[in-house]
Formats: structure tokens, C-alpha cells, sequence
């Protein structure tokens, strides 16, 4: 079985467009073996509208039949890490109900590509996933936030605040950084941890670079055009994007 959510992208040159992650690619261990998964990829990246952008985050065991089915190695997701502050004091606004803001939140720079960071993505991959809770934290009205900060506990086992989404006005990430210290010190979460592609929001808070030889796990981000009668080449998409640890599925 292979699935794909839909996405919508901002491109710097071409504007808003659709994109699909896979996610699921689960094959079962009786069939292992017989080429089903290359199979299922190669149906659903054609079928798919010529056109449209399809990434995925493989991993070791799922890589290079990706590479091999037209997908190019794009950017890896840097680990960035430091101690919880547990001496800073704030309030923060947890968010419970839907958001309501209009337009892109994305801190996304110089950089070519993000996922657009809507009310609706963050209603929909959040607020409303069914399967794992998410702390949502909005600096200012949900109507109109000046920043937003999406986190949650690694494990029962590890007391770690994964830091999914961060947005806004520098003066915004300051404050949430506070109040994410702050709900770490209620939680009696040790450390804070985030994937990004960039130090942009998380470097001059602290947060330090994890070495790529010491990092857990790579996450790569890989892509290619949908359609089989797409004639544009892969390489094009190997511009940068502005990703962080929300845009992986996995967490």
C-alpha cells in the first residue's frame, strides 16, 4: 500500500501549487519481495495530475526505489537542540478551537519552496489529527496571530518537547519560545528539541546544530513531478525549501 495527502506549496517563480507526501508505504511481510510497492508507486506518481510536486521523507528500507522511480534527493532536515529554560514565566494562548487567520504564516525567507502554513493546514494536520494530541500555542487572537508555536512530547519514555511548527514576527518567536520554556517546566520536559532546514527562528534562541554523525535519524526530503506524461525534469525542484519537522509526517 502506498497513500498521498494532498499539500499546497508556495513556489517563489511559479506561485501556489498542489503537491502530494507520501506517507504510508506498507507492503505485507507475505508479499515482501514481489515488487508490489514499486508497483503501487509507479500507479498512484502517474496517475497523480502532470504538473502537481510529490515529496516524500523515505526511509533507509524505501529510499532508493524512490530514487530509482524519478524522485531526486532535494535537502535533509537539520536536528536542533538545547536544554529546557525551566526559569522563564509566561502565558501562553493553547489554542482548542479552530483557527481562523487568513493568508500564509510561513517564515519562509529567500527560500523557493514551503508548504503554506494556512488556518486550514493547521486546523487540519493538528487541531484535528485523531491519532496523536499536539499543543498548539498562538502568540495574539486565533483570528489573527502574530506567531504560532506547535509542539509535543517525544515519548512517555523521553521528556522532550518537539518543537512541529514555529511562525511569526521575530518580536512573536521570542515570546513563544518563553512560553514553550514555560510549558516545558509544567510538564517536567528536559529539553527541546526541532527539525528544520534552516537556523531561521531557532538559532538565536539557543538552540544548537545537532552534527549530521550524530543525528538519530536522516531525514530527507526527495521529490519529482507528478503525471506519467510529465516531461519537466526532477532537477528542477532541487531549489531550496523551507521545511521544519511538522512537514515530515512521521511526527
Amino acid at each position: 500500500m502506498v497513500s498521498a495527502s494532498p499539500l499546497w506549496v508556495q513556489d517563489r517563480l511559479f506561485g501556489r501549487r498542489r503537491a502530494w507526501q507520501i506517507g504510508d508505504i506498507v507492503t505485507a511481510p507475505a508479499y515482501r519481495g514481489q515488487g508490489l510497492f514499486r508497483e503501487c508507486l509507479t500507479t498512484i506518481c502517474d496517475a497523480l495530475p502532470a504538473g502537481d510536486i510529490i515529496i516524500c521523507f523515505p526511509n533507509g528500507n524505501s529510499r532508493s526505489a524512490l530514487l530509482k522511480q524519478d524522485f531526486v534527493p532535494v535537502v535533509d532536515l537539520r536536528y536542533w537542540a538545547r536544554p529546557a529554560f525551566w526559569w522563564h514565566r509566561a502565558s501562553p494562548t493553547r489554542i482548542s478551537a479552530a483557527l481562523s487567520y487568513s493568508g500564509d504564516l510561513s517564515n519562509a525567507g529567500s527560500h523557493d519552496l514551503h508548504v503554506i502554513r494556512d488556518a486550514a493546514y493547521f486546523n487540519w494536520r493538528y487541531l484535528d489529527c485523531p491519532s496523536r494530541a499536539y499543543a498548539v500555542l498562538a502568540d495574539g487572537p486565533t483570528s489573527n496571530p502574530g506567531g504560532i508555536l506547535v509542539f509535543r512530547r517525544f515519548s512517555d519514555a523521553l521528556p522532550i518537547a518537539v518543537v512541529m511548527d514555529l511562525h511569526g514576527s521575530p518580536q512573536a518567536l521570542k515570546r513563544l519560545i518563553g512560553h514553550l520554556d514555560d510549558e516545558a517546566r509544567r510538564q517536567r520536559l528536559l529539553a527541546i528539541m526541532t527539525l528544520r532546514t534552516t537556523p531561521e527562528g531557532v538559532g538565536r534562541f539557543g538552540m544548537l546544530r545537532i552534527p549530521m554523525n550524530l543525528q538519530p535519524k536522516r531525514m530527507l526530503l526527495v521529490a519529482r513531478w507528478a503525471g506519467a506524461s510529465e516531461s519537466r525534469s526532477p532537477q528542477e525542484l532541487r531549489r531550496p525549501w523551507h521545511l521544519q519537522a511538522g512537514d515530515w509526517d512521521g511526527l
